[in-house]
């Protein structure tokens, strides 16, 4: 499993350089090769935003285009979550 945090990125953090950077860590720090990754990419957990699920040039779209055709996108829900959990700590009841 590789984790990778792109919040760093900041402005330039377009679908393109999204793309190409995490294409960039599976091949040079996985040590996924372009057959293998083929092989073993299953899946990949993104936000919602329109930058990951765009669906004209979304970095899934990239990935379903130009590496893995078959590939499932998980939604990551964990920001929600950590939202959810913020309001509701102000309720009483909760509390």
């Amino acid at each position: 499993m590789i984790l990778l945090c792109l919040e760093t990125m900041g402005m330039f953090a377009t679908s393109n350089n999204i793309f190409g950077l995490m294409l960039k860590c599976l091949i040079d720090f996985g040590g996924l090769g372009s057959k293998s990754l083929i092989k073993k990419l299953v899946s990949i957990g993104c936000d919602g935003s329109s930058v990951f699920q765009g669906h004209k040039i979304g970095v899934t779209q990239q990935f379903n285009e130009e590496v893995v055709p078959f590939v499932m996108w998980v939604h990551y829900f964990a920001p929600k979550t950590n939202l959810t959990i913020i309001t509701l700590f102000d309720v009483p009841l909760v509390h």
